[in-house]
């Protein structure tokens, strides 16, 4: 970041808010996956497959909810 955009207050909330998007549609797309193979994962009995992905869910959410709150 130059030092012009520092100085300028909105510019950095814009790359931040840009950021922030950004990573959380990552972690929307991730989670919609976790929760395919859940489902699928439940239709073919496969219990202990579908709690690993379950984890691997509420992990995802974590992280993002550890972002956004850095960004308050």
């Amino acid at each position: 970041m130059k030092l012009k955009d520092i100085m300028n207050e909105s510019s950095i909330n814009e790359k931040i808010d840009k950021r922030v998007i950004k990573i959380s549609k990552g972690v929307v797309g991730s989670v919609k996956i976790d929760l395919e193979h859940i489902e699928d994962s439940l239709a073919e009995d496969g219990v202990l497959e579908a709690r690993d992905y379950i984890r691997y869910a509420i992990e995802r959410l974590n992280q993002l909810d550890k972002v956004l709150k850095r960004i308050k």
